[in-house]
């Protein structure tokens, strides 16, 4: 069964005539997401991956009888990574499986206007989620697949720094306009999608709205004195989604004017306007400092990864359906296509943005992927 709000799977059981149906196993006992595998021969174990969204182990339920009827004892996990682990089945020798193991991961690659081939970028990077200090000289990022921030120069005069504790899941980090704070937003195992602030001297991190449901993408506003910040899609159960603005002084949070249905805000970098897309991803609509009017610059179906220019004009976003990286004039709306995606080897999770030279950057999918023989001695 899979819940569309967090993205797992949990495996379930019935008898027979399909009655009775239970979970297999417990989350907290196998993992908070559980992917089908298969039966031994001889009926005594059932074999199956589970874990969180990024990997995945080989477990093992064995199956026991006794007066009532067939039980499962606990669960019992076989690997300990360090690949993603997925589609056990039991082999013809005694005690083994064979499964399918992946270290999934990306290549960070650019291509400037002028050429047609993608190059790497920042060494060629497993990243995503890219924003640039106003001063262009750091990057933040989400390392690929781990979820972890980090910030490092763009002239790599020193290491990349972390930012965020290994078991978080952290996204779409943005530079507040002083360069002193990267805003992002973060999941803590099994807790809700939130709101963090992170002071880059002392890498000190606060959760300015702890309450509530789950927050979606947070952006700096009026000058770093203020962040926006919209919703979870998936978290969102009733009504239209809305954008919400924090008050850093004061921690006041409101809903900003004339958001509703909208979601995945951004704003420019010189602070004059804010974008964002319709909850159902059918338009790119802008408003300026001045004006709660947003103005649409932008409809196509499906449309992701709105990314501002540095010089604030342009939103350059990619059309899932046509496979394009598109730059859209905000002035005049004028398109422009960017790259053709037709051919691209996406990564399970998909990026597209742009350099502060406007070259077109992109999460390049690589894959190494294994079926494996793997020994088991049964208890």
């Amino acid at each position: 069964l899979l819940d569309l709000k967090t993205g797992s799977s949990k495996l379930w059981i019935s008898g027979g005539a399909g009655k009775a149906p239970r979970p297999l196993a417990p989350a907290d006992a196998a993992g908070e997401d559980q992917r089908p595998g298969g039966w031994t021969h001889d009926g005594r174990y059932y074999l199956f991956a589970a874990g969180g969204l990024k990997s995945h182990d080989i477990w093992a339920i064995p199956i026991r009888d006794n007066l009532f009827g067939a039980h499962f004892d606990k669960a019992l996990r076989l690997t300990a990574g360090p690949l993603d682990w997925t589609w056990p089945l039991p082999g013809n020798a005694e005690g083994g499986i064979y499964a399918m193991g992946e270290s999934p991961r990306g290549m960070l690659v650019r291509r400037p206007s002028s050429e047609k081939e993608w190059g790497p970028f920042l060494g060629g990077i497993s990243a995503h989620d890219l924003d640039f200090s106003r001063d262009r000289k750091w990057v933040a990022y989400s390392q690929y697949p781990e979820h972890i921030i980090y910030i490092s120069p763009l002239d790599a005069s020193a290491p990349a720094r972390k930012l965020t504790p290994s078991d978080w899941e952290a996204r779409q980090p943005h530079w507040s306009p002083d360069g002193a704070r990267v805003a992002f937003m973060a999941q803590k195992p099994r807790g809700k999608w939130r709101v963090y602030i992170a002071t880059v001297s002392s890498g000190a991190i606060e959760e300015p709205v702890p309450n509530g449901d789950d927050q979606g993408v947070p952006v700096w506003w009026n000058g770093g004195r203020s962040i926006v910040f919209g919703e979870w899609l998936y978290g969102q159960s009733k009504g239209p989604m809305k954008l919400h603005i924090l008050d850093i002084a004061s921690r006041r949070v409101s809903t900003l004017e004339g958001s509703e249905g909208l979601w995945t805000v951004r704003s420019s970098p010189d602070g004059a306007y804010l974008s964002a897309l319709r909850q159902d991803s059918s338009a790119l609509v802008v408003r300026n400092r001045r004006s709660p009017e947003w103005q649409p610059v932008l409809k196509m179906e499906r449309l992701d990864d709105p990314m501002w220019s540095s010089d604030s004009g342009f939103i350059y976003v990619t059309a899932r359906d046509r496979r394009q990286l598109i730059r859209v004039r905000v002035g005049d709306g004028r398109t422009e296509t960017i790259a053709d995606l037709s051919d691209f080897p996406l990564p399970d999770e998909a990026w597209f943005g742009t350099a502060p030279d406007g070259a077109a950057l992109a999460l390049q999918g690589v894959r190494d992927q294994e079926i494996y023989f793997v020994d088991w001695i049964r208890p």
